[in-house]
């Protein structure tokens, strides 16, 4: 009778190291599933950021080509225009720098009686 109980304990013990050993790779499987979720999310996330930044790049490009053309087309035609510029065509200083002088005298004269 003695026997058959260590023969059961015995099993017993076994049993419960291959649970453990079978939690523990499980533990491992989940963990290295994890681990790679983690890392696709962080590739996921540096792509973004990219593609951002190189849209950033692209908005502020055309921004500065749009600007270059507004400039263009106000140095070539606000002189012909000069009594009819809405407000705000000219936006500032810098804007005013483009034209000589003459154009600068007219625009203010304009300005002051508008």
């Amino acid at each position: 009778m003695m026997e058959k109980f260590a023969l059961d304990e015995h099993l017993e013990q076994l049993n419960a190291q291959r649970r453990r050993m079978k939690q523990l790779e499980h533990k491992r499987a989940v963990d290295a599933l994890v681990d790679e979720r983690r890392k696709l999310i962080q590739l996921e996330y540096e792509q973004q950021m990219a593609e951002r930044a190189r849209e950033k790049m692209l908005e502020e490009y055309r921004q500065q080509v749009i600007e270059q053309e507004r400039q263009r087309l106000l140095h070539e035609h606000a002189s012909q225009l000069l009594g009819y510029l809405p407000k705000g065509v000219l936006r500032d200083e810098r804007d005013l720098a483009l034209f000589d002088e003459e154009f600068r005298r007219k625009f203010e004269s304009f300005s002051l009686t508008a």
